[in-house]
């Protein structure tokens, strides 16, 4: 059995958090997730702490899409990705109504298709590299070069 350590919330700056990830690497944990927090973006802290460590696998958890485009967070986790050597693990989905519309201003209705067509686009150019979507919440015609960080 693997055990893996959720931290993020608990660090108030990315510096905290590199430091936690490098303690969590030293102690055995096989892996570190990471919630985007209202101190740092989850991805560019992981990076952050892809950087400082070399075996520990790194995940969000959960990174909302309402935040931004599906063709950006894909760009965003295959540049974490290659900092990483492929030890990523990208977790996307909703946050809860009162963010997304208070904070945000960004409709929660219909939210579940909202996901579904994001992680559409996101798998797309995660596996391919590519997408051609029109969509109703989303339009992404992308290609990402092969090989190393987009």
């Amino acid at each position: 059995m693997q055990i893996g350590l959720f931290s993020g919330a608990d660090c108030t700056t990315p510096s905290a958090l590199v430091e936690r990830g490098v303690e969590a690497e030293a102690r055995g944990f096989a892996s570190l997730w990471v919630p985007q927090t209202p101190f740092f973006d989850a991805l560019t802290a992981l990076a952050a702490v892809a950087l400082r460590t070399s075996t520990i696998e790194l995940g969000t958890g959960v990174v909302p899409v309402q935040t931004r485009h599906p063709a950006t967070m894909a760009q965003q986790a295959l540049t974490v990705a290659e900092l990483a050597g492929d030890r990523v693990c990208l977790a996307v989905g909703a946050t809860h109504a009162m963010v997304s519309e208070g904070w945000w201003g960004v409709p929660y209705k219909g939210i579940v298709d909202v996901v579904a067509e994001y992680i559409d686009i996101v798998r797309a150019l995660l596996v391919d590299r590519t997408v051609d979507h029109v969509g109703p919440n989303y339009t992404a015609r992308v290609t990402y070069p092969p090989g190393g960080a987009t």
